[in-house]
């Protein structure tokens, strides 16, 4: 009885020993010293756990050799956030910029990173937006004026005062008067104020404000461009930002454009890396319009929802009367045959005249 039941757990530990060896990963099989390799991950958070220093040291090995690199990346799913980490550590480690650029060519894959399609509104007077991860009528390019356009020469929490060769409409409200700050925002009909560092939207310190990366950005390095192309009705006003961080932290480069007749606006990012993740793809950045403080059409706020090529269009509403009205409180008490007149304001802030307004 004994022999028997030694014989048979001998059995059952030779069947599991034999499993686990069949099941555990060789160390250095390929040739290498027996580090840990990345195999099967999905997430950001057990690629981190396993050993993100050897996923470095196997694109240190293998830079240059985009074939391998493609094998690397393709072998697991790679979170948009260690992409930024692995990309900021390369630089530091001098890696030439082919191959980061291929790194951040596959960081724009969306087998990889999936980026979500993206509209929005309409705000309460009618714009609504539409990017170009829709893939649809919002496929603006970036058109570089750095060598062309006039530099404002901006310092740092510096603003500037710009005339548009065409007169402009925006949330009803026509002018040529733009103020053009260098946190990477502009304030429309406007020839003061301060634009300070970027807030969420509706924001009532900042009315007509064009906010495509408010954020605290510095002038350590390139400058804040405008220029008008095209033919009338049709021109273009352009104000392109290339900036760096606060304390002197990368560079970002994008554009506002303003077009005439149709009274749009895209917003187009050619360059929105830092090097630093809490900054990089919009992450400290509010994004959108603003009319007042009540209304507004927000894009993002301190969310990284940007990158590289990305265009974001907003449509102005088409013409029409906008009523509003003030309003003014009965009194609590009214006598028996009392007669109370009220005086209430009807103003139309659309961009198209009413005619034969009843009020009932």
């Amino acid at each position: 009885m004994f022999k028997r039941t030694y014989l048979y757990f001998t059995a059952i530990l030779t069947v599991a020993l034999l499993f686990l060896f069949m099941a555990v990963p060789a160390f250095g099989q390929d040739g290498n010293d027996g580090a840990l390799h990345l195999q099967g991950v999905s997430h950001l958070e057990e690629a981190e756990q396993i050993d993100f220093d050897a996923l470095v040291a196997k694109v240190l090995e293998n830079q240059g050799n985009h074939d391998a690199l493609d094998k690397l990346f393709s072998a697991y799913t790679i979170d948009r956030e260690i992409v930024e980490k692995l990309i900021y550590v390369l630089k530091e480690k001098g890696v030439d910029d082919k191959t980061l650029d291929f790194i951040q060519d596959h960081l724009q894959d969306d087998s990889l990173n999936p980026i979500p399609l993206l509209t929005g509104g309409p705000d309460t007077f009618g714009y609504v937006f539409e990017d170009s991860n829709e893939g649809g009528s919002c496929t603006t390019a970036f058109n570089d004026i750095s060598g062309s356009g006039t530099a404002l020469g901006l310092s740092d929490d510096d603003e500037a005062n710009v005339v548009l060769p065409f007169s402009f409409t925006f949330y009803g409200t026509t002018s040529t008067d733009l103020r053009v700050g260098n946190n990477g925002g502009m304030l429309f009909d406007k020839t003061t104020d301060n634009i300070s560092t970027g807030s969420a939207l509706p924001n009532s310190s900042h009315p007509l404000g064009i906010f495509p990366f408010w954020d605290d950005l510095d002038d350590n390095v390139g400058d804040v461009y405008y220029e008008a192309i095209g033919t009338t009705p049709n021109r273009q006003f352009i104000v392109q930002y290339e900036r760096s961080r606060y304390d002197d932290i990368g560079e970002v480069v994008f554009q506002v454009i303003l077009y005439e007749t149709s009274n749009n606006i895209d917003f187009v990012y050619s360059d929105v890396f830092f090097g630093n993740a809490s900054y990089d793809y919009g992450a400290s950045a509010t994004v959108g319009l603003n009319q007042d403080g009540t209304n507004a059409l927000q894009y993002s706020y301190n969310t990284a929802s940007l990158s590289d090529g990305l265009a974001i269009c907003f449509e102005a509403p088409p013409p029409a009367p906008r009523f509003s009205n003030s309003s003014k409180t009965a009194p609590s008490i009214t006598w028996a045959g009392e007669k109370i007149a009220y005086t209430i304001l009807i103003t139309n802030s659309g961009n198209l005249t009413a005619e034969n307004v009843s009020i009932t």
